[in-house]
């Protein structure tokens, strides 16, 4: 049997009393568990402790502001304000309920500072404690019906992104190519509406921010297409013959997958027989696609509260070459050849899973997958140095 949707309730106790038990019964009503701090069972560890680890257990923080600063811990901050941040830490889907009424100093400078956080997903205010029990059971719904967490698999992520993978093989014919695939939804259910893909002011943000976006994931001189498939909606831009240079695809299922070819224009070469793609070119699309996967699954579907996502590099046709650091050459001077497709390449082997905090961070993740990505191939014995 599943465990119920626990929600740690946030705020301070003393004096508080009815407030939060008009939250307890809010949570109990939507058949979902209340965490409060006040119910939980001595244990040998510190008060400190047990409550962030109630934080990170529970599936949802919900956060209560009331007239009150509270305790100050050793952190010099008080015990709910460290509890706020500990679950924006992981990621957690927050709810706010701020009580109408005048507040400390310290607790007006908390207030505004939770208010001014952009991705705090609901924030409501109450009068009284009957008026909080209603909105609190609204938001909950409201929640519990949109919010992405923790339900997806790693093993159905894989087969999920290795099926994304392989269909677009054909569309790199004998090319050598890169991509990212990143991936969350609920268990066999789409994420995504089909109507969402007909939308114009969905496909026009998504095209302006792989235009304009910093950095930018496709280049603005050249020409784009775009196709709405059975489930998924389609980006692609061109280059030198019309031949696809960059790739963006949209799943309903919740799938992103963004991919470049390298072996086009003056990115890659042949060496004395050692067909080598130069590394740096890799960590380039790679902090190229960060970016814009962060702004899709943050801002553009924002309203899915979306937390963690899993993330795979994608390797085409990279059997036969090398990855290494290759030295500036002239204009034209390399140019990979066109090989049989070979096996698809993935790095890390199983998915990567983040949170939505990690993903916003491109310069760090893109060394990590870089160093993965490198040592892959220096194990394999392909690492191509002078």
């Amino acid at each position: 049997m599943n465990e119920p949707t626990s929600v740690f309730v946030s705020s301070v106790i003393k004096g508080y009393e009815e407030v939060r038990t008009s939250a307890k019964t809010a949570i109990e009503s939507l058949s979902m568990k209340a965490i409060m701090a006040e119910e939980i069972e001595a244990k040998p560890e510190t008060p400190r402790y047990v409550c962030l680890n109630g934080v990170e257990q529970a599936s949802i923080f919900l956060l209560i502001i009331g007239q009150r600063y509270g305790f100050i811990t050793d952190s010099g901050i008080s015990v709910t304000e460290e509890e706020y941040s500990h679950a924006r830490r992981h990621s957690k889907p927050i709810i706010v309920m701020v009580q109408s009424c005048e507040r400390e100093n310290k607790q007006e400078k908390f207030c505004r500072q939770v208010l001014s956080y952009q991705n705090g997903a609901f924030v409501n205010y109450f009068d009284s404690p009957s008026d909080l029990l209603l909105k609190i059971v609204k938001a909950l719904d409201s929640l519990r019906r949109s919010v992405v967490v923790n339900t997806l698999s790693q093993g159905n992520a894989q087969k999920a992104m290795r099926d994304v993978a392989m269909s677009e093989k054909n569309i790199f014919e004998k090319n050598t190519a890169f991509g990212i695939i990143t991936s969350t939804k609920k268990e066999n259910q789409n994420l995504i509406d089909p109507i969402w893909f007909e939308q114009d002011n969905n496909k026009e943000n998504i095209a302006q921010k792989l235009l304009f976006g910093k950095p930018t994931f496709f280049e603005k001189s050249l020409s784009t297409n775009e196709c709405s498939q059975e489930s998924s909606f389609r980006i692609i831009q061109t280059g030198f013959r019309d031949r696809p240079k960059r790739f963006c695809e949209f799943y309903m299922s919740g799938i992103l997958s963004c991919t470049e070819i390298t072996d086009s224009d003056n990115n890659s070469g042949s060496l004395i027989n050692m067909y080598v793609v130069d590394e740096r070119l890799i960590g380039k699309i790679i902090n190229s696609c960060l970016p814009f996967v962060y702004w899709f699954y943050s801002e553009l579907l924002s309203n899915l509260n979306i937390t963690e996502i899993y993330l795979i590099c994608v390797l085409h046709n990279f059997g036969n070459k090398k990855i290494g650091r290759i030295q500036d050459v002239k204009r034209n001077s390399f140019c990979l050849d066109f090989t049989e497709a070979t096996a698809i390449m993935w790095v890390p082997q199983s998915p990567m899973l983040l949170n939505l905090r990690e993903l916003g961070n491109p310069n760090i993740l893109c060394k990590r997958l870089l160093d993965l990505i490198i040592r892959d191939f220096k194990i394999k014995e392909r690492y191509w140095s002078e």
